[in-house]
């Protein structure tokens, strides 16, 4: 009679494979992570910026919010001393602070910034179209727009 041995355990290679494959997956996580991280931040500075907006329109509204007030720097001190904002935010995803602009004098256009980087209105394409094929709906207004492709 022949001695059959059994395998009661995995042998070295299937280890080694196991590990780098498990290695492999973690540094995938890990780079997914950080951009996770990174959008998140980014996100929320757009909804910082969006309540700081609201504010703005709120104020110029109840007539708080003078003309000559809303391109200084102290817009957001203003916003939050007259109970517009609970707080002044400070940015998740760029350096430096959130500024206020206004334009337009019967619309009231307001847009915040960080720098040069304009979080409000958001400046994204896809906002407010959404790509089909070579057709476009347009969320506003319910139309759809033929483009050229």
């Amino acid at each position: 009679m022949k001695n059959i041995r059994v395998q009661k355990g995995f042998t070295l290679i299937e280890m080694v494979i196991v590990v780098a494959l498990l290695g492999i997956l973690s540094s995938i996580a890990i780079v997914q992570y950080g951009e996770v991280q990174k959008k998140a931040r980014e996100n929320a500075d757009y909804t910082n910026a969006s309540n700081i907006a609201i504010a703005t329109y709120m104020a110029i509204n109840d007539g708080n919010l003078k003309s000559e007030n809303i391109n200084s720097a102290d817009v957001l001190k203003n916003l939050k001393d007259g109970g517009y904002l609970a707080s002044i935010p400070s940015p998740q995803s760029e350096e430096g602070n959130f500024s206020v602009s206004v334009s337009g004098a019967e619309s009231k256009d307001v847009k915040v910034l960080v720098g040069e980087k304009v979080f409000y209105p958001k400046q994204n394409s896809n906002s407010t179209e959404e790509k089909v094929g070579s057709i476009k709906t347009d969320r506003n207004i319910g139309k759809i727009l033929k483009t050229s492709a």
